[in-house]
């Protein structure tokens, strides 16, 4: 089941205000660094999938994203022994947010 854009910005946000102190931001830069933040994770699902495929299935893959085959997409995650799209922008949101938490824990100390 995909996530839309709202359940994903959710999912980002969660806790996450209290690591980064989003409360002491403005509406309009608390949503700049979220957009940005969901680029990133959505960066880095996308580039653990390209580091398990051929190229030919890169090719398939980004054909599926294009037309929005997520089916298509998660056939071939599992044959790669990767898990579906939704736990794997859940695993990268959440290693995003340790090392996030890591390097406030850096700066603080």
């Amino acid at each position: 089941m995909p996530h839309d854009a709202s359940t994903l910005r959710d999912i980002v946000t969660s806790g996450i205000e209290d690591i980064l102190g989003l409360k002491n931001l403005t509406e309009e830069e608390q949503d700049g660094l979220i957009s940005e933040m969901l680029q990133i994770i959505q960066h880095r699902a996308l580039a653990r999938i390209a580091d398990a495929c051929t190229e030919e299935e890169r090719t398939i893959l980004a054909d599926a994203f294009e037309k929005n085959n997520v089916d298509a997409v998660d056939v071939l995650l599992t044959q790669k022994g990767l898990p579906d799209l939704p736990a794997l922008i859940g695993e990268e949101t959440l290693l995003f947010k340790v090392e996030l938490g890591n390097l406030v824990k850096e700066e603080k100390g």
